[in-house]
């Protein structure tokens, strides 16, 4: 209730400065409205709707609850140094005055991420290619709440599966490879080798090197060296990094991570083996 509390004071600044308003339109009217754009060939654009007295009075009979819309000031150009994709530009009358609180009070992803941003006093914003068009939004909301200074803003390319659509968790594992951090897990991948794999992809050094201590990566990492074309999720690679990792291995670090690895995912047969069986046992398998 604290948090909620915060941004309605924010919200309520908004709306005293008249940068905000209260919207009553149900989502059948909205659709109907979106459907007469369309016919008319032209993109709907929700603005400013003035009520009558009597309008107003109607709604609330019929027990309507109006959701909050941002004001977007119309015939501007916002313009930002993106960390990844270079100066990028949008054009304000392209936007709809966007809801920032709903029907049910509770703000939208848009008001609620800028009002944290800025009392974390978040310096660095980095995300997915598909919240760039967002970022023009955000910086509306940060200007009309006068935030002193904007934050860095970076949008990572998306990573895209063989297949050429956006890498999601629903993709089948037999066709795109594992794509969740508990299937590598399972399958008795080395961390250091997923680690090493996820930061190559859409990355590279500017060197020939492939294999990176978790040291040597952050040392070299580099915003201004993210590709801003989409990346391609090569699960092939990830077996192939995780082969050299286990390679590298002397024979005693590969016994315990065979061990530590049957102990914490295997049945409680092999519980009982990795208890119970001395070390000449395992190394024979080194």
């Amino acid at each position: 209730m604290e948090r909620l509390d915060l941004y309605t004071k924010h919200v309520e600044t908004l709306l005293e400065d008249g940068q905000a308003y209260y919207a009553w339109e149900t989502p059948e009217e909205l659709d109907a409205l979106r459907e007469e754009s369309q016919k008319n060939k032209f993109a709907f654009r929700y603005r400013k709707r003035e009520y009558t007295e009597e309008q107003l009075l109607q709604y609330k009979e019929e027990g309507r609850v109006p959701v909050i819309r941002f004001k977007v000031e119309q015939g501007r150009t916002i313009t930002f140094n993106d960390l990844v994709k270079g100066e990028t530009s949008f054009e304000t009358d392209q936007f709809s005055d966007f809801v920032i609180v709903k029907a049910d009070g509770i703000p939208t992803y848009h008001f609620a991420v800028v009002v944290d941003d800025m009392e974390m006093g978040i310096t660095h914003v980095i995300r997915g290619e598909d919240h760039l068009t967002n970022t023009a939004k955000h910086i509306l909301l940060f200007e009309a709440l006068s935030h002193p200074e904007l934050p860095y803003f970076g949008h990572l390319p998306l990573m895209m599966n063989p297949n050429g659509k956006k890498l999601s968790k629903r993709d089948d594992p037999n066709e795109v490879g594992l794509v969740l951090i508990h299937q590598f897990r399972d399958a008795g991948f080395l961390p250091e080798a997923v680690i090493n794999f996820a930061a190559l992809i859409g990355w590279n050094p500017g060197t020939e090197q492939e294999i990176f201590t978790m040291d040597q990566l952050i040392h070299e990492f580099g915003i201004e060296r993210v590709q801003k074309a989409n990346a391609r999720y090569d699960f092939s690679r990830a077996l192939w990094f995780n082969s050299a990792y286990i390679k590298n291995l002397d024979d005693a670090d590969f016994v315990q991570k065979v061990k530590d690895y049957l102990y914490l995912y295997g049945d409680e047969e092999w519980k009982e083996i990795c208890e119970h069986t001395d070390q000449k046992y395992w190394q024979s398998f080194a």
